[in-house]
């Protein structure tokens, strides 16, 4: 019985293949480091939000309300008429309360 045809021959990698991975895993380095860059820059946008860093008028009015210490429906009211003011252009009855 002969063996020889049982295992597979295995040939060293040329200069060239050894280039050729070399060059392929310093790109695959490279877009590996840039995803850690990327996802850094998200994990610090969403711990900002989290931390309350907004810019959006609603959200600083409706703090700003509550830090006054006025009470949150109240606040959450008024925010909310006067978001339908902008979109609508006018006031709707019943969604402006009176301020304190």
């Amino acid at each position: 019985m002969r063996t020889d045809k049982l295992f597979a021959t295995c040939t060293p990698p040329s200069a060239k293949d050894l280039e050729d991975k070399a060059r392929i895993d310093a790109s695959d380095q490279q877009v590996q480091q840039q995803d850690v860059a990327e996802q850094q820059q998200d994990r610090e946008r969403i711990q900002a939000q989290a931390a309350g860093q907004t810019t959006d008028p609603g959200t600083l009015a409706m703090r700003k309300c509550a830090e006054a210490g006025r009470d949150l429906t109240q606040c959450f009211g008024e925010v909310m008429g006067g978001s339908v003011q902008q979109v609508t252009g006018n006031g709707m009855p019943g969604t402006l309360l009176p301020r304190s």
